[in-house]
């Protein structure tokens, strides 16, 4: 066993380095940087959006299918290493459906600053023929939030086919989604506990005519919060002329909800002259410069009969007028597979201005799909340093792969998300990770640690810098020792143990005493070589020999619970309850034997697992304190 911090912290340290080999996959995560998964039994998972938790984990929602007909939404978690996240739902996946009918599936999904995740989603009664669009909120531990709407949920009005498609959160922690109402591009805004903002558009529903009136139907795809709380949506509109044809179609919207007649012509831009046949405005971001990166697919033709796509990325002023100097005359094409459908569906703008992507190519020959991620420079060049090419494409045992969404993570990694197709009706969800050469920015380093106490000599840290540092050190002291040798002389220890962290992390730190309080601690520097403040989580090992019991044996009420949480107990003898907030510190321990009443008026509100430990065992209750 470890007798000092000094040992633990040169025993449990290692770097791992962002920017070398940008375009590669990151062997830290999952299995050579590619983490494969089920939702159900079924194997008919369809993840749609990838969120990134500024801890290093990684949230997926989509769609998966538990019986012949039905679909249930789905929401997944796994740490910064790939696995999923035991505390997160049910081991990592929660299933929701907002209604017991035949479709549930989530169309895309925003993490607030207040730490709960929206999801935008939408079902479909095939018995009552009834269309309905609903927002979800989820806590941090994966449970409805009944504290939002109705029990967690706010729904659409009915008779009118609307559809949530996309969702994002405003600098005021608003919940603005848009999709399209009778075919027709539309937002709505609502609070963030779920109220409706009658203030917005006309009694909280923005409706937008996009184009004349030849334009009949128009369909909203992405939305963007952008400055001053104004709202830029992307899709695309009819072509009555063309049947089956459409122009790309992007709106701006003042924060009322009203078309802002300055951008483009009154509002909006359909006329994209890209030479194709079709197109389709299908991801929206915003550069450093504010303008509008917009994203999607053109279809032109060969002289077969099956079509070709080919991607574009463009900028688009905040006037809406096509920046002519990025790219080619305003535009990037991307054709990674030719004569073949090249579908854009995702894209995402880094601090620096690099623009990173994702591609399906869907092959007439083969009639398989491939992915593809990209990386364009802030000019709309493609980024050559990026896997030699611009383009990594990913191969797998299985025939057919598409991709579904990307984002970055703070260190910058690119994470992508879609699925595998066996060819026998199975499809699997996988999440890639991959290195980029975005690099932080100047400015106050800030660590997040999250601690996971394995059993009762192992604890794991995940620590997870902000985009300002660099570098950071990490280490673990028992109590004892930080109140004999003080922080200062603790903290100066970890910054000078010549072992610097870079990017994310995880350590193990094994061979710490049993039922022991613990401090870790992390520091952490940005490019100008000042030390941040100083990150410190508590945690406690558990007793030898902790084995998992049912949560059978207490029942705990109230729940949620603002000053007095009862616990009704099947155990007699004296039992700890730790109660530990979504960082995995322990925020109050209690001792009880049997019954008892628990004060908890100094915890700040918030979601909580109660942890209780007796003879060996161990159960965990999920508590909300309002």
């Amino acid at each position: 066993m470890k007798k000092s911090f000094i040992t633990a912290l040169l025993c449990a340290l290692f770097i791992i380095t962002n920017a070398q080999n940008p375009g590669t996959l990151d062997a830290t995560f999952g299995d050579n940087g590619i983490s494969r998964f089920s939702i159900s039994a079924n194997n008919m998972d369809f993840p749609t959006a990838i969120v990134a938790q500024e801890d290093g984990k990684i949230i997926t929602v989509g769609k998966s299918k538990f019986d012949n007909l039905n679909y249930s939404l789905y929401v997944s978690r796994q740490n910064p290493d790939g696995t999923l996240d035991p505390i997160y739902a049910q081991n990592g996946i929660g299933i929701y459906q907002a209604d017991l009918v035949y479709l549930n599936e989530a169309m895309d999904a925003v993490l607030a600053p207040n730490g709960l995740l929206y999801v935008a989603g939408h079902m479909f009664d095939v018995d009552a023929n009834v269309n309905k669009s609903f927002v979800l909120c989820i806590d941090e531990f994966g449970f409805e939030n009944t504290l939002f709407g109705d029990n967690a949920y706010v729904f659409s009005e009915d008779g009118h086919g609307i559809v949530y498609s996309c969702i994002d959160v405003d600098s005021q922690g608003r919940i603005v989604v848009g999709g399209y109402r009778d075919d027709v591009f539309f937002a709505q805004r609502f609070s963030a506990d779920g109220v409706l903002d009658t203030s917005f558009g006309e009694d909280g529903l923005a409706i937008m005519a996009i184009g004349e009136e030849a334009y009949t139907q128009s369909y909203a795809q992405d939305i963007k919060c952008v400055e001053d709380d104004n709202i830029v949506l992307t899709g695309f509109v009819t072509i009555p002329s063309m049947m089956g044809k459409y122009d790309a179609g992007v709106c701006k919207i003042d924060s009322n909800g009203d078309l802002i007649s300055s951008f483009g012509t009154n509002g909006y831009i359909i006329d994209i002259p890209l030479g194709a046949y079709t197109e389709m405005a299908l991801s929206v971001d915003v550069q450093p410069n504010g303008n509008y990166i917009i994203a999607g697919h053109n279809e032109l033709y060969t002289s077969s009969e099956n079509p070709y796509y080919e991607a574009f990325v463009m900028s688009i002023t905040k006037d809406g007028e096509i920046d002519t100097t990025f790219g080619e005359d305003g535009y990037a094409r991307l054709v990674p597979f030719p004569d073949a459908e090249n579908n854009c569906h995702s894209i995402v703008v880094a601090h620096d201005g690099q623009i990173f992507g994702t591609i399906t190519s869907y092959d007439h020959g083969t009639a398989a799909n491939r992915a593809y991620a990209f990386n364009l420079n802030p000019d709309g060049s493609v980024n050559e340093d990026f896997a030699g090419t611009g383009l990594l494409p990913f191969s797998f045992s299985e025939p057919e792969v598409k991709s579904s969404e990307v984002t970055l993570q703070v260190d910058g990694k690119l994470l992508m998300c879609g699925y595998l197709y066996d060819g026998n009706n199975a499809t699997e969800v996988f999440v890639s990770r991959i290195n980029t050469s975005v690099t932080p920015q100047a400015g106050t380093s800030i660590l997040t640690v999250n601690v996971e106490v394995i059993d009762a000599v192992t604890a794991k840290a995940q620590i997870i810098p902000n985009e300002n540092t660099v570098e950071y050190h990490v280490g673990v002291v028992t109590q004892e020792q930080y109140d004999q040798l003080g922080e200062e002389a603790v903290v100066e220890a970890i910054r000078n143990d010549n072992n610097p962290l870079v990017g994310e992390n995880e350590c193990i730190f094994a061979d710490l005493l049993p039922d022991t309080d613990y401090l870790m601690i992390a520091s952490g520097v940005n490019s100008d070589d000042v030390w941040g403040t100083t990150a410190k989580v508590s945690f406690k090992t558990m007793p030898d020999n902790i084995d998992e019991y049912s949560n059978d044996n207490f029942v705990v009420y109230p729940n949620p619970a603002s000053s007095i949480i009862n616990i009704v107990s099947n155990v007699n003898e004296t039992s700890v309850v730790d109660i530990v907030d979504v960082t995995g510190r322990c925020v109050k321990q209690f001792e009880i034997s049997g019954n008892a009443t628990l004060d908890v008026k100094d915890i700040d509100k918030g979601v909580y697992l109660m942890i209780i430990q007796h003879d060996g065992n161990k159960s965990i209750q999920r508590i909300v304190v309002e």
